[in-house]
């Protein structure tokens, strides 16, 4: 039963493993897209706290909530 478990939990890992890859090749692929038609993502000016903001375009918005998971 244990070497049933473990391979079970090795098999989960593997499909979040790609899930991840998947995830990140959708981010650059939309990034490259972007980047390619000049509307990729710009730098505003300085926010408040001294650190840049990131315009981000609504596609690589997105693939960033695709990223963490939320659909």
């Amino acid at each position: 039963a244990k070497a049933f478990a473990k391979i079970v939990f090795i098999n989960q890992e593997r499909k979040l493993e790609f899930r991840s890859r998947s995830d990140t090749a959708l981010v650059l692929t939309i990034y490259d897209a972007s980047q390619r038609s000049g509307c990729g993502p710009q730098m505003s000016r300085r926010a408040a706290s001294g650190k840049p903001k990131l315009l981000v375009s609504g596609g690589s918005m997105f693939a960033k909530l695709k990223l963490k998971g939320i659909d």
